[in-house]
């Protein structure tokens, strides 16, 4: 997760450097605003593209990584039950 933190924040970074705020987003959202970005500046798209193709496989493998996590925690009885208390999930448990 913090890599995927970090590529956002170099799009940030990237877009801010060139005169554009992108404003409060998550990655999912990032992607979106930075798209809509680079089509009003395809000039952008070389330097764009890759980081987006990085940010997009990072979030599609964590997504993985957590339903994987989440069946784990559910097929154990006592984590199961750890994850009735309020605030604490699968990882916690």
């Amino acid at each position: 997760m913090d890599l995927r933190r970090d590529l956002d924040n170099q799009m940030r970074g990237l877009c801010k450097g060139v005169g554009i705020v992108l404003g409060r987003a998550g990655s999912t959202n990032l992607a979106r605003k930075v798209n809509a970005v680079l089509a009003e500046s395809p000039d952008l798209q070389d330097i764009f593209a890759p980081l987006l193709l990085a940010q997009s496989c990072l979030t599609e493998q964590i997504e993985k990584f957590d339903r994987e996590h989440l069946v784990m925690a559910k097929g154990d009885q006592t984590v199961r039950r750890m994850m009735t208390v309020p605030g604490i999930g699968a990882t916690t448990s």
